[in-house]
């Protein structure tokens, strides 16, 4: 990054923790609103510029209201916290237009054709979309230490909005992910013959206090890329995850979540028929009910009949 204020903004949203796509994405419109106003200083602008800038947006460039909300943030961000010097709360620029779109709910059959046009290497990723309702990056962020075989379940770190949490793992999924690891440890045993290859990325300051854990198998990502590569903020060689898979397979009409609302979409008629199972037992004055996790069909076999639901 050549610019120094650039720089500046860019250190000092990692001391404030921001993920790296938050800072990736405010830099841009920061960029695009300094390239806007040709090229003068932010510090020497005001609130009417940020107001020029948002209408011009909408006005000349046909922006979302999401795109044209991110842009307002980052400038938000630019003015208040790293300027001082706080914009105008009652701004007066012309707002994108909301168009609330459906969710795509894939059909059944849909979720068939299209498994069986991944290639079987490719497969896995989308399984566990599937199967565990993942987003597409806590996905290809899946680390080997994640998976817990015992409990059926994954480990979500640093998720949206930096949560943490943990998902139930499909046991048909079991057999594969262990052929996945070995798979990872045989990449990794290759990559430590490589003299300028230090590991993998570690959130934080965790490389720190444990400084064996970036060359340790448990720290490598699920889904290595193909090739080592070199971390953007720092020195070294990286394996990077697979981010690659669903740009190569997705049709453009279908994205990553609508595996997250299938599996949403799989959970309703489960519990919806565990309510009212549980209703019918309270009538028959019945003391035991079935953990929330014996309500959960097998992978792929949920039926959007309630009365097919199996809660043995």
């Amino acid at each position: 990054m050549k610019s120094p204020f650039l720089t500046s903004i860019h250190e000092f949203m990692l001391v404030k923790h921001y993920a790296r796509s938050t800072i990736q994405t405010y830099l841009y419109w920061i960029v695009q609103f300094i390239r806007f106003n040709n090229n003068i200083h932010p510090a020497k602008l005001n609130s009417h510029n940020v107001e020029r800038f948002l209408t011009y947006l909408t006005v000349n460039k046909n922006v979302s209201a999401s795109t044209q909300s991110l842009a307002l943030n980052a400038l938000v961000f630019l003015y208040r916290e790293f300027l001082k010097s706080p914009l105008d709360i009652d701004m007066n620029f012309k707002h994108s237009k909301n168009q609330r779109k459906l969710p795509v709910v894939l059909p059944k059959t849909e979720i068939i054709e299209l498994f069986q046009a991944i290639p079987t290497q490719s497969r896995l990723p989308f399984q566990l979309m599937y199967g565990s309702g993942l987003r597409l990056m806590e996905t290809v962020r899946l680390r080997v230490k994640d998976i817990d075989f015992n409990y059926g379940a994954l480990q979500i770190w640093d998720s949206k909005g930096g949560k943490n949490r943990i998902v139930t793992l499909a046991r048909e999924l079991a057999e594969p992910l262990k052929a996945q690891i070995g798979l990872v440890q045989h990449v990794h045993t290759q990559n430590k013959k490589n003299t300028n290859y230090i590991g993998v990325s570690i959130p934080n300051r965790l490389a720190q206090k444990f400084p064996s854990a970036p060359q340790s198998l448990e720290w490598q990502f699920l889904f290595p890329s193909n090739h080592l590569c070199q971390y953007g903020l720092e020195r070294g060689m990286f394996r990077y995850a697979l981010t690659g898979v669903w740009s190569r397979h997705s049709d453009g009409t279908r994205t990553a979540r609508s595996f997250r609302l299938k599996y949403n979409s799989n959970l309703y008629p489960c519990f919806r028929a565990r309510s009212k199972w549980r209703l019918e037992s309270s009538i028959r004055n019945l003391t035991s009910f079935p953990r929330i996790t014996d309500t959960l069909p097998p992978f792929g076999s949920v039926e959007t009949n309630s009365s097919n639901v199996n809660f043995m």
